[in-house]
């Protein structure tokens, strides 16, 4: 079980660099100007997106995890085969990259549609089209791995549940 809680975070961690090696090539000043984060130094901007990305992405790998395994030990009672769970976790993982891409996607379509609402809602340096579609790229795809992935993964980890039931019953 703690094989499965390590891949749930390694998977969680390694997402979470890679999207933001993307993030941070597309849009620096987002991270930049990001009020929760206090950078200041332009010159390593990148590489604090990264490290930012793994800590987030290995803390809610954990959660997602720590569900997983509880609800793996509870359910399958440890019958339960580690391919077939390895499965899962990785049907989570990619889950929460396709709500990565979907949120990217979201916010491009946000920059074009309503550009007058983000000249309102950020600094004035970004009022550029092409800056503000990539700087919201960042922040939907941010948003959408956080508060996106809650249902798909929570709809994975049921159906798990249920499955592994039923097969029980049997």
């Amino acid at each position: 079980m703690l094989q499965l809680f390590a891949i749930g975070v390694g998977g969680g961690a390694l997402l979470g660099g890679a999207t933001n090696v993307i993030n941070g090539a597309i849009s620096p000043e987002y991270f930049l100007d990001h009020r929760m984060l206090f950078w200041k130094d332009w010159d390593h901007i990148r590489l604090c997106a990264v490290v930012e990305g793994i800590i987030e992405g290995a803390g809610l790998g954990s959660v997602y995890a720590a569900a997983f395994v509880a609800l793996t030990w509870a359910v399958a009672a440890r019958r339960c085969h580690f391919s077939a769970a390895v499965g899962y976790i990785r049907t989570c993982i990619l889950i929460a990259l396709g709500a990565w891409i979907a949120g990217g996607v979201c916010g491009l379509a946000y920059a074009y549609v309503w550009p007058f609402d983000f000249q309102v809602r950020t600094p004035p340096r970004f009022f550029l089209e092409s800056l503000a579609a990539r700087y919201e790229w960042v922040h939907g795809s941010i948003l959408a791995v956080y508060f996106g992935c809650v249902v798909p993964i929570a709809a994975v980890i049921i159906y798990f549940v249920v499955r592994n039931r039923l097969d029980f019953a049997r």
